[in-house]
């Protein structure tokens, strides 16, 4: 089993194991946050396929497949603006009759590698639409573009960037297939950036129609994978910007360990690796500027003294806590110290049949587990072994984690998981090891027996029955790759179009709305029968609301307030002819939009738009 072969599922998986305890001591938390990756971008363009158009398969406008690349090529930087933004982008063309650096002829540097922004993304855009400007040439040289690479990358040196990455679109073969020499230099820059630990990834292009045989020159650049990581098929063709951004995210977003743990298996040492599966995406917090400089405005607290008045030291500052109407007090090591309770390690305590576990029980997000075996050796046969017994006598493993010294043990179950890979057998869908499935104590179980044993109404047979017939007709199968946070999608969307200065905003699609017309093609008569089940005479009227009172029978506050939002037509045409609709109040104005049948939320100047856009025309 490859208990490496972990797939990458979501951008950050840098989700803490405990959020309520401090991390201000933790330098390996603060080494990960300062890391970042270097990715560049190496566009083939000396080939007049990649600018042949060809029908779009969606049935929209035509495509080329220098549009895919430059269109995979911004969603990229999008992406990463908005999930690591402090990582570095660079875009170079192959191929051009025109040359931007003194080293090399025919090789454009479109975006040196820096942190992506709203102008590099309207530079790639601005490529992309004037591609007919771009003179191309056919003298060109692999090699000498992944020497221009290597050049980049070293300009921040190796300590700078924690994983360095050359993707290359291309839809050429064997693009020196001429020039014995070229080919072999090509091969030999190819093993110097392995070398200098830069990883190529190659991005065939193909038509639909067509095919890309990675096998003619490709296999000979481009190394390998290591054994224990994602097997992908990189190598295959395709032309769909979906596939290809997930096949650089597969690369490019790597699975990194939350935190490194010893797991004890009554007396057996063997480290382990915890890994995040699912985050839960939020949107990011807001960012204070000086309204004078747009600068980010920065802020320090100090503690002072009520007497003195004079800044107090971290070990003059007492943590205190009420316990039987005493106050305690406490520095901070012996706060920390009271927090530890035991050492940071999964302790297993024993083992129960799967068929125990509970769906109410599951309380917080899981996580996963995997040996580490450059810590300590044969971690990976024990954990192998473990998982073979779990496996074949369905059971868990009862445990206890401490994510950290000064944190809390959580009681957890770890879930055995059997490794999976598609029908060919080369790329994984499901790794193995195990999910710690983090369980309640005794004080987080409550017991609703009283507000259950109430008598109410139970359903018969027959109505069981039809809603049955129900679920059946409306059963899906869930992808969370199909669904987009609505919110989160809009969100990002108004701030893409702000920052490119877009004058329309394209509103994302809410995959989350159901489509009436197919639920009621699916359910068919099932309704129907559900509703005569339930309600075999019929359904009973609904209670009607009480009736408000006639206008004229106002009287005081509320009959003044009616009276002053009624407000002439004549006399709002006429105000806003002259541009004096400010003068109506709120309430008045929400009375003449309900009165022109105009949505009346928003603020007063929203209100006043409205009703100059409809007094006008």
């Amino acid at each position: 089993m490859a208990f490496r072969d972990l797939v990458t599922l979501g951008f950050d998986l840098d989700q803490e194991l405990d959020l309520e305890d401090s991390h201000e001591d933790d330098p390996t938390r603060k080494s990960r946050a300062q890391a970042r990756n270097g990715a560049i971008f190496l566009v083939d363009v000396s080939n007049p396929e990649m600018f042949s158009s060809y029908p779009s398969p969606d049935g929209g406008l035509d495509e080329c497949l220098y549009d895919i690349a430059l269109q995979c090529i911004e969603n990229f930087m999008k992406s990463k603006i908005i999930s690591s933004e402090k990582d570095l982008v660079g875009v170079v063309f192959l191929g051009t009759e025109e040359s931007n650096n003194s080293d090399f002829k025919n090789l454009y540097v479109v975006l040196n590698l820096e942190q992506p922004g709203a102008q590099s993304v309207l530079t790639v855009e601005q490529y992309r639409k004037d591609k007919g400007k771009l003179a191309v040439s056919r003298s060109f040289s692999f090699s000498d573009a992944f020497w221009l690479c290597n050049n980049m990358f070293s300009n921040f040196g190796s300590q700078s960037l924690q994983a360095r990455q050359l993707f290359v679109f291309t839809c050429s073969e064997d693009p020196h297939s001429t020039s014995p020499q070229l080919r072999s230099a090509c091969q030999q820059r190819g093993r110097d950036l392995s070398n200098n630990n830069i990883e190529i990834e190659l991005l065939g292009l193909a038509r639909p129609d067509g095919a890309f045989d990675s096998s003619v020159f490709w296999q000979s650049v481009v190394p390998p994978p290591p054994v224990g990581e994602h097997q992908s098929l990189m190598h295959d063709a395709t032309c769909k910007i979906r596939e290809l951004l997930s096949r650089i995210n597969m690369k490019e977003f790597r699975s990194r360990a939350l935190s490194s743990l010893t797991l004890d298996l009554f007396g057996t040492q063997v480290a382990v690796k915890v890994f995040s599966r699912v985050n839960v995406a939020n949107k990011p917090t807001a960012v204070k500027l000086d309204r004078r400089t747009n600068g980010e405005v920065k802020t320090r607290s100090e503690l002072l003294s009520t007497k003195t008045a004079q800044v107090l030291m971290p070990d003059e500052v007492l943590f205190s806590q009420t316990f039987a109407g005493d106050v305690i007090a406490l520095s901070k090591f012996e706060r920390q110290s009271l927090n530890c309770i035991a050492p940071k390690a999964i302790k297993v305590l024993g083992f129960r049949s799967l068929s125990k576990l509970k769906f109410t029980h599951y309380i917080r997000p899981a996580h996963f587990i995997y040996p580490d075996e450059t810590s300590i050796q044969g971690s990976i046969t024990v954990m192998q072994a473990l998982l073979k017994a779990c496996l074949s006598e369905s059971k868990f493993a009862v445990c206890s984690v401490t994510a950290r010294a000064n944190a809390m043990p959580r009681m957890a179950s770890l879930v055995p998981q059997e490794e999976l890979r598609d029908q060919y057998g080369g790329c994984q869908i499901q790794p193995p090891g195990f999910h710690v499935i983090y369980r309640p104590y005794a004080e987080d179980v409550r017991d609703l027996t009283s507000q259950l044993k109430a008598g109410r109404p139970r359903a018969d047979q027959s109505q069981v029955q039809a809603a049955e017939q129900i679920v059946d007709k409306l059963r899906v199968s869930y992808d969370p790759e199909n669904f987009r946070n609505p919110y989160l999608a809009r969100f990002y969307a108004y701030l893409e179009a702000l920052a490119l200065e877009r004058e329309e905003i394209e509103e994302p699609e809410d995959l989350t709305n159901p489509s009436v017309a197919e639920v009621d093609a699916r359910i068919g008569d099932a309704a129907t029968a559900f509703k005569e089940a339930l309600f075999p005479g019929g359904v009973p009227p609904q209670s009607q609301p009480a009736k408000r009172k006639q206008e004229s029978s106002r009287s005081g506050p509320d009959a003044k307030k009616a009276a002053s939002s009624e407000v002439d037509t004549a006399e709002l045409r006429k105000a806003a002819r002259e541009n004096k609709l400010a003068k109506f109040t709120v309430v008045q104005l929400k009375s003449a939009c309900e009165l022109f049948q105009l949505p009346c939320a928003g603020r007063k100047q929203e209100l006043i738009d409205r009703l100059m856009q409809e007094l006008l025309n």
